[in-house]
């Protein structure tokens, strides 16, 4: 029997989660036992941003991580077919097209890419008046969005994913650039009351 160790990026029993699940049991059936997945997610093994890294050292045989240009600018090219305007399918047969040689960096081997979720600007409180309608709101970001927030005149706040509720509830930051999935798993749409899809709320005035 093969026994294969993944470490995921997402928390268990997000819908994310509960798909890769789902596919290791697949492949535990489709092989009548002889193939086995131990999925491992977020915290259980190494933390959300360490799945690279743990791939990397042997930890672990494979991951599904955040793709960070930062700690892998050779995968940089892997993203191109998902960022032109071009159809589903058309994004999905250039990505095929690419050379091998796109597909791997830091002796790892990039197996598939998926679309991300989308992020919606989720905020407690009604915009502000100004030219942007986010100047001086507290809002939870990650690295990528840190620009768009200053750019808007807004404050970047980073916050442990388990403490968002409590920090939205207490008024301690206003809003944030967060995922659906996050929004239905931290139940955020009890307190939060206005929401911008993003990047359209770079536009001033949409509302």
């Amino acid at each position: 029997m093969t026994t294969l160790t993944m470490a995921t990026h997402v928390g268990r029993g997000t819908d994310l989660a509960n798909a890769i699940d789902a596919w290791a049991e697949q492949v535990k059936s489709l092989s009548g036992g002889k193939h086995q997945i131990d999925v491992r997610h977020a915290g259980e093994l190494v933390n959300a941003f360490e799945v690279g890294d743990a791939v990397a050292s042997g930890v672990v045989d494979m991951g599904l991580q955040i793709l960070i240009p930062a700690a892998y600018p050779d995968l940089e090219a892997a993203t191109l077919p998902f960022t032109l305007p071009i159809s589903g399918e058309g994004s999905v047969k250039l990505f095929n097209a690419l050379p091998s040689g796109s597909l791997a960096a830091n002796s790892q081997k990039l197996l598939a890419a998926s679309y991300s979720e989308p992020t919606i600007l989720a905020l407690t409180k009604d915009p502000t008046s100004g030219t942007t309608g986010l100047e001086g709101l507290k809002l939870i970001t990650r690295s990528g969005e840190a620009d768009f927030v200053q750019d808007a005149g807004a404050i970047n706040v980073n916050i442990a994913l388990p403490e968002i509720y409590a920090a939205l509830a207490s008024g301690a930051v206003d809003g944030g650039l967060l995922t659906p999935g996050l929004i239905n798993l931290f139940q955020l749409d009890e307190i939060v009351t206005t929401y911008l899809t993003f990047p359209e709320a770079r536009t001033p005035g949409n509302r």
